[in-house]
């Protein structure tokens, strides 16, 4: 299954490695594999993870506070966003009664 990135997303990811690379220990790869990790769940499982708001799917990161906001299009995932669970919610994805 192909997996495309959202700009958003690209710029999230970025911010998350930047925040984990300036911490001066080995945290930067151990969230690249868990993130690595959950995306081969992802794309064995495109529709194993929970609806928020159709057609948004939010895939926890095993071990950290973040997770992916996604959705399955045909064949491909889009990933829109990859957020911390305590930044303030989009209405976007969990709708309007946040």
């Amino acid at each position: 299954m192909d997996v495309v990135f959202r700009a958003q997303a690209l710029a999230d990811l970025r911010t998350v490695m930047a925040w984990y690379r300036d911490q001066g220990d080995s945290s930067e790869a151990r969230i690249d594999a868990a993130f690595e990790e959950e995306l081969a769940y992802m794309r064995r499982v495109p529709f194993g993870c929970q609806v928020r708001r159709s057609p948004y799917r939010f895939a926890m990161i095993e071990g950290y506070t973040y997770f992916i906001i996604y959705a399955v299009v045909k064949e491909t995932l889009v990933i829109h966003r990859i957020r911390h669970m305590r930044q303030r919610p989009l209405k976007r994805y969990f709708g309007s009664g946040v």
